[in-house]
């Protein structure tokens, strides 16, 4: 899941003439990007909120997949305990 792990950088395509030449640095894999110094906050702020709602779909799914395991796990062993005639 891309969401979770987030392995991308924060780069945004713009034209050549928005680039500084001093801007060229290394990302954590070593490949050399291009960073421009224009802030595109809006774009960050609407990128922070997206991760924040897929984590959020994320923690839904997740807890709806565990409660299904546990309630089929219980709908079982009521169904062995009923045929066996098996009293707790």
């Amino acid at each position: 899941m891309p969401f979770v792990f987030r392995f991308f950088s924060n780069i945004a395509a713009i034209h050549s003439n928005k680039v500084l030449l001093n801007s060229l640095k290394t990302s954590l894999f070593g490949f050399a990007v291009l960073m421009s110094n224009k802030n595109f906050s809006s774009y960050i702020f609407l990128r922070k909120i997206s991760i924040f709602v897929s984590f959020i779909f994320f923690l839904i799914f997740l807890i709806l997949h565990v409660s299904s395991f546990l309630f089929g796990f219980m709908f079982a062993a009521e169904i062995l305990l009923t045929v066996f005639s098996i009293s707790i």
